[in-house]
């Protein structure tokens, strides 16, 4: 298993932080593993939450299921984080 977390604030936030989580988690696992799930953590406010959820999700699935296999699952929440003004962060479970 594999653990990592981004934050990132300002002008399309919810890519930015999908993209940048994805690359630490890139680092962290070797190409030749294949994933078998993941589980994500989106956390937002309530205000620019379906604007920042739906970006964040997008880069996730992006990259998960072209890598799939038919054992594959992602399982995703959000989490509505009023102390988050401009900013959108996630944490992410892989398991290779």
């Amino acid at each position: 298993m594999h653990f990592t977390s981004y934050q990132a604030a300002g002008a399309e936030r919810g890519s930015v932080v999908g993209r940048g989580v994805l690359a630490q988690l890139q680092q962290q696992i070797p190409e030749e593993q294949d994933y078998s799930g993941a589980l994500a953590c989106i956390y937002c406010n309530a205000e620019s939450y379906h604007h920042d959820f739906d970006q964040v999700i997008a880069e996730l699935f992006c990259h998960f299921l072209p890598n799939s296999t038919n054992k594959f699952n992602i399982i995703y929440n959000c989490v509505i984080d009023e102390n988050l003004v401009d900013e959108v962060r996630v944490a992410i479970l892989a398991i290779t």
